[in-house]
């Protein structure tokens, strides 16, 4: 029973290990920006450091609506 504990005990530990790699290696992939030809760059960067040409910026998703006045 107390091998048990101690299995289910590292089995946790491995699993959160697990997790706390995925969320880290999630958070990259939101602070790099990919270029056309497939090299990635920073976010804050404005050019591609393999091929040169200047990267796209994310643009705000804004929702506009119509307004009709009678």
């Amino acid at each position: 029973m107390i091998e048990e504990n101690e299995d289910e005990k590292k089995l946790i530990i491995e699993l959160a290990k697990m997790l706390s790699k995925l969320d880290h290696s999630e958070a990259e992939d939101k602070e790099n920006v990919k270029c056309i030809c497939g090299n990635i760059a920073l976010k804050n960067a404005n050019y591609c450091d393999k091929c040169g040409r200047k990267l796209q910026k994310e643009k705000p998703k804004v929702i506009i609506k119509k307004i009709n006045i009678f």
